[in-house]
């Protein structure tokens, strides 16, 4: 099982994707998976995602009908097999020296029973903490 998926929701980029899969790639480790959702591109975004996919073997590629943003984002989730998922924008793109190490820390916080829960605890690279269960 993988640490992160990183599910990239893609739709007529071809312009910033190269830009925003560097970023990730140039940071990239054997825990991280990236999945490419081109989500009905009329562009050349499709045949980049392909090119990347072919070139790192962690990589999956979905090609689908246009659904929009939340339609794309879901059907990567389904597809991940990460223990956390971290979205990432087709037009943005990582800071150097950005870890998923650093982006990701988990708290175990209560255990009642047979129910555990867990906080986790996203930190942008901006500094600005994010919560949620």
């Amino acid at each position: 099982m993988k640490t992160v998926s990183v599910v990239i929701p893609i739709y007529n980029v071809q312009d910033y994707l190269t830009k925003c899969l560097n970023s990730l790639y140039d940071q990239l480790n054997d825990t991280i998976e990236v999945i490419l959702v081109n989500d009905g591109s009329t562009d050349n975004s499709l045949e980049i995602c392909r090119k990347y996919a072919e070139k790192y073997p962690n990589t999956i590629v979905i090609d689908k009908e246009n659904g929009g943003l939340s339609d794309a984002r879901n059907v990567g989730t389904e597809a991940a097999s990460g223990e956390y998922i971290y979205y990432l924008d087709s037009d943005d793109w990582l800071a150097p020296g950005a870890t998923f190490d650093d982006a990701f820390k988990v708290k175990r916080i209560l255990t009642v029973g047979h129910v555990a829960q867990e906080k986790r605890t996203a930190y942008s690279y901006s500094g600005i903490e994010v919560t949620f269960w």
